[in-house]
């Protein structure tokens, strides 16, 4: 990987931008890349959010996504960003690490960009004795359980990567700031994502303060480009002027809703790597509440509308794809006697859990 080199400034300035406030630990990487202009040196900031907020991604439908009346009450700012991905909670219980790069200092292929950045990142969690390691397409994960999620964009001229060092996390309050079609779904994505994620506070008996951590980090990018220097450095002043102006145009409902998509009463949404949870509705009669991971169907549970009575049965069909790999689902294998209507849902049902597992978001 440090084959990459850098052109033209022969040094990487870093940042610790310290506590700010939930809009500008977005608006930082976005002004940064509108403002970057050649000549200007690679830039790695470091921030920490004083308060928190709910982020979705470029391509989501706030809407659609979230819970917007359980954010009002609670006093969470929903904000979108220019990168893609999916809703995360962000709290002060994060410190985000953002690269604001020149295209020419990073791989091509951006699978390569999430694997040089994870690297540093997986050095400093190794140096405490964590096995952490980088899953595709853009997890960090420590004893097979997410830890940091990673996300990429082009803003301006510039390459931007960001990630974070999870020291500790609201579970319960993440499942509640999602729009779920069904209290089922949201206990189950509660669940999972107990499950299936971890935090430095869970894994660690005394977390290392933030300077030494900052420290390692910086010593780990040495390490990836050991003929570049890294110094210290400040915001100048148009990057701190673009700041402020963003902070203002990223916190209008303009921003926040001009992305739109057509309502539907299907719903699938990602935990972690390879992991997801989905629902599908069958009007006027029940749901199939599943999940997909590794290319295969997983826990389907049918739940019917009060009244009908065909549940138990498709319950007995749905049952019988558990473990089944998702390539290989069909009617023809599932039950011998099903009368029409409930063959071709089934038969949808089928499609759309392929076409699921084939645009799942990343």
């Amino acid at each position: 990987m440090s084959a990459y080199l850098f052109e033209k400034v022969q040094y990487i300035r870093w940042i610790d931008a310290g506590r700010v406030s939930g809009i500008r630990s977005q608006t930082i990487y976005h002004a940064l890349g509108h403002c970057r202009k050649p000549g200007v040196p690679n830039t790695i900031v470091f921030a920490k959010p004083s308060d928190a907020y709910v982020c979705i991604g470029y391509f989501q439908d706030a809407e659609e996504q979230v819970d917007l009346e359980y954010c009002a009450r609670q006093g969470l700012p929903v904000i979108r960003r220019e990168q893609g991905g999916g809703t995360v909670l962000v709290d002060d219980g994060q410190v985000f690490v953002q690269w604001v790069f020149d295209p020419k200092s990073l791989p091509w292929r951006v699978q390569d960009r999430f694997r040089l950045f994870a690297q540093p990142m997986i050095e400093v969690l190794r140096s405490y004795g964590l096995d952490a390691r980088y899953v595709e397409p853009n997890d960090i994960q420590v004893e097979g359980k997410k830890i940091a999620g990673l996300g990429a964009a082009t803003i301006g001229h510039a390459e931007i990567i960001t990630g974070n060092f999870l020291f500790d996390f609201d579970f319960a309050r993440m499942s509640k700031i999602l729009r779920a079609p069904s209290e089922a779904f949201r206990e189950r994505f509660r669940q999972r994502v107990q499950q299936k994620m971890t935090t430095l506070s869970k894994l660690m008996q005394h977390l290392p303060p933030w300077p030494e951590m900052r420290q390692r980090y910086l010593d780990a990018v040495k390490q990836l480009w050991p003929h570049i220097r890294i110094e210290s450095g400040a915001f100048t002043e148009e990057e701190r002027t673009a700041m402020r102006q963003l902070d203002r145009e990223m916190s209008t409902p303009a921003w926040l809703f001009h992305y739109r998509r057509k309502r539907s009463s299907d719903r699938i949404v990602k935990v972690c790597a390879q992991h997801y949870i989905a629902q599908l509705k069958w009007p006027d009669r029940g749901s199939l509440l599943f999940e997909i991971h590794e290319e295969r169907i997983r826990h389907p549970k049918w739940m019917a509308v009060e009244g009908v009575d065909d549940g138990s049965a498709i319950q007995e069909i749905v049952h019988r794809w558990d473990g089944m790999p998702i390539a290989d689902l069909a009617v023809s294998v599932i039950h011998p006697a099903i009368d029409g209507e409930l063959r071709r849902w089934l038969q949808t049902c089928i499609e759309e859990i392929k076409r699921i597992d084939q645009t799942k978001p990343k």
